[in-house]
């Protein structure tokens, strides 16, 4: 921090936003899940479990993760006017989208790349630059078999970045709220020994990735000044321009280690909700504080697909408790397991939120055994205060300290100190 800016949340529309749905309009083998003119509608599935934010994917020539790097609405799907109008409709119901998006890959299987697109990739020493593929929305696709050959270009080439940064800005144009990067700083980068660049192997890549994502901003805040980004990644020096992302630790482990969100309480990963049963995983997006993303069905469906429900309503549910108590478990200070006494079952696992202003502490417990778990919970400093009580489904229950509670199974409880 002594050495670069952070981001500031109060600037950040997406930041306040707790939870996305998203979905591939169009997959990679050609299924069509949405057409731009299903936006309207499918808005309005979010809306009605308590999401006021969609991401588009898919949406570009070829679908979800195919033809990099043209960035122009698949035919299959609508023109760039039915797009406008989606989004539009979008805006009207209050629901703001973002579209997703890639930098660096590039599809090595397209004209445009034997034309001459191939001469931006990264290499290694010898010349070979490494191939990738990645898989959503079916079986074949997520064990890599039907999902297209790609490799990484270096954006520290301006030609290249030139054609990204024009793409994003025509997204501001036609009206999307902002843009998610995904795989975006990645450690598999590394070196780029790519002859043609002007700088050094070990800061090409890097330092390509700033000026792109600046220029990107500056470009897209001209046309809208509320524009955002968010990216696939875990580099620190992002905290520059995004504290939003995907960083992709397991959803179901008991104890991430959330060492990053204690060091910055404004970093925000998204925990990605694919499946029906998900419920742990949206417990736990809660005690870390971090965003919900409900890709449903792996990004092909919506909260309201049949399946989805009974967790969708229970999503919904924890929102309202979690808006009511914002200013504790989102945008307060993480404080990891400091300043609440927690005993409990082994299956209960907790953590602890401070609001920034009356420095009143939360404690969010979450229930990953098949059993109901018991608690005991009380604060540092607070051993016989008063306390309220938090459950999804339930009415807010005001206790006595310490406090002592039964947590069902796939369920949380939030014990907030008046």
């Amino acid at each position: 921090m002594a050495h670069h800016p952070v981001t500031d949340p109060a600037h950040s529309w997406l930041h306040h936003e707790m939870a996305f749905q998203a979905t591939a309009f169009l997959d990679a083998e050609g299924s069509v899940h949405r057409t731009f003119r299903d936006m309207p509608a499918w808005a309005q599935e979010a809306l009605d479990y308590g999401v006021r934010t969609v991401y588009v994917c898919g949406w570009d020539r070829g679908g979800q993760d195919n033809m990099y790097p043209i960035y122009e609405p698949d035919p299959r799907l609508g023109t760039w006017e039915e797009l406008r109008a989606g989004i539009e409709a979008c805006h009207r119901l209050g629901v703001r989208v973002v579209t997703f998006v890639n930098f660096q890959p590039i599809d090595c299987d397209t004209d445009w790349y034997r034309a001459g697109l191939q001469q931006y990739r990264s290499m290694n020493p010898w010349g070979y630059s490494k191939a990738m593929s990645w898989g959503w929305g079916t079986v074949g696709a997520r064990l890599l078999m039907t999902s297209r050959p790609m490799q990484f270009a270096d954006l520290s080439f301006p030609a290249y970045r030139k054609l990204i940064v024009s793409q994003m800005k025509k997204l501001a144009e036609i009206g999307a709220d902002g843009i998610h990067v995904d795989k975006l700083a990645w450690d598999i980068i590394g070196l780029d020994f790519n002859p043609a660049l002007t700088t050094s192997p070990d800061q090409a890549p890097w330092q390509g990735i700033l000026q792109t994502v600046e220029e990107v901003l500056t470009a897209c805040r001209a046309v809208n000044p509320q524009f955002c980004l968010s990216y696939e990644g875990v580099w620190d020096r992002m905290l520059a321009y995004s504290d939003m992302l995907w960083a992709w630790h397991s959803n179901w482990e008991n104890q991430h280690t959330a060492a990053f969100r204690y060091a910055f309480s404004q970093w925000t990963p998204r925990q990605a909700i694919f499946q029906p049963f998900d419920y742990h995983v949206v417990n736990n997006a809660v005690r870390y504080g971090y965003q919900l993303f409900v890709a449903a069905a792996h990004m092909c469906g919506s909260l309201n697909d049949p399946a989805m429900r009974p967790l969708s309503a229970y999503i919904r549910e924890v929102l309202r408790i979690r808006e009511e108590l914002r200013d504790y478990v989102y945008a307060g200070e993480f404080l990891d397991v400091l300043e609440a006494r927690v005993t409990h079952d082994p299956e209960i696992f907790f953590n602890t939120h401070r609001h920034t202003l009356t420095r009143k502490r939360a404690c969010v417990l979450v229930n990953h055994g098949a059993a109901p778990g018991q608690a005991e919970v009380t604060f540092e400093g607070n051993l016989d205060g008063q306390a309220r009580v938090y459950r999804p489904y339930a009415a807010v229950e005001r206790v006595g300290l310490p406090v002592r509670l039964s947590v069902p199974p796939d369920r949380l409880a939030i014990v907030v100190e008046d």
